[in-house]
């Protein structure tokens, strides 16, 4: 199953690195999107609200503040101010 590195940064320090993730889910200012490994890369403003992602170990949750999402070969990276882990 093909897989891909997702990062969630903050001004402070990297809050979030995981590998192996076969899915996100996130909220961008034009509405929902599912990214998924081999997604077309794109820059993305993201709306506050939550991140939702899937690994190995199941499924996970963030909320996270206005921010940036970029997603490119191999990676998804958000950039946002603030970010708080669910499940």
């Amino acid at each position: 199953m093909k897989t891909f590195l997702l990062k969630v940064v903050t001004p402070e320090a990297t809050r979030l690195r995981v590998e192996q993730v076969t899915a996100v889910r996130v909220t961008l200012d034009n509405g929902p999107i599912c990214i998924l490994p081999g997604h077309a890369s794109l820059i993305g403003r993201l709306a506050p609200g939550g991140l939702s992602y899937v690994d190995q170990k199941g499924d996970h949750r963030l909320e996270v503040g206005e921010g940036i999402l970029r997603v490119l070969k191999g990676g998804v990276t958000v950039l946002t101010g603030n970010v708080r882990l669910i499940s």
